[in-house]
């Protein structure tokens, strides 16, 4: 009984911590992706003009691509922390029964979190490289990357919310 009763304490304040911040997680990556688009089109429309400002456009860009990293880095580990994928200390003390009506929810959040993972790792590499001296090419590859991290962190978001509405928080779920 004191098993399940700390289970469902950890369930119910890991769910209750992870919707605020997936919330907040939610918000800063499609704030992202609407900037990181926002700001590609700035920089299509400072070259076609003429060139000018686009130094200050590259660094707006790359500024920007610093940030979504950022945003992509703290939404996953706030998905980590209900879905312990690369820290599975999270939640060992309810993972046998997130997702319990419907286990495929957890096994697709899963691997979201992965493909998500991958494409943050990749867009981090591309990032962290830019330079002053970087080319449009560079800046263009690292934007389309991060853009790819943010759609698959989104993706993550969703399913592990999608974890959480199929997980039971009730005694009797606890029950082994």
């Amino acid at each position: 009984d004191q098993e399940i009763a700390a289970a469902q304490a950890s369930l119910d304040s890991a769910t209750a911590d992870l919707g605020l911040k997936t919330e907040l997680a939610e918000l800063n990556v499609a704030e992202a992706l609407v900037a990181l688009q926002a700001s590609e089109g700035d920089l299509e429309n400072t070259l076609a003009d003429s060139g000018e400002d686009s130094e200050q456009v590259y660094e707006d860009l790359e500024n920007l691509l610093f940030g979504a990293v950022i945003d992509v880095r703290s939404a996953l580990s706030a998905a980590d922390e209900i879905l312990g994928v690369e820290n599975s200390l999270t939640n060992q003390d309810f993972e046998n029964v997130l997702s319990a009506t419907d286990p495929q929810q957890y096994t697709s959040a899963k691997n979201y979190y992965a493909y998500a993972a991958d494409m943050r790792d990749a867009s981090e590499d591309l990032v962290y490289a830019l330079t002053a001296d970087s080319t449009s090419d560079e800046m263009y590859a690292a934007a389309d990357k991060v853009e790819e991290a943010l759609d698959y962190t989104s993706e993550t978001l969703l399913y592990t919310r999608r974890v959480l509405d199929a997980t039971k928080s009730d005694s009797t779920a606890l029950s082994l």
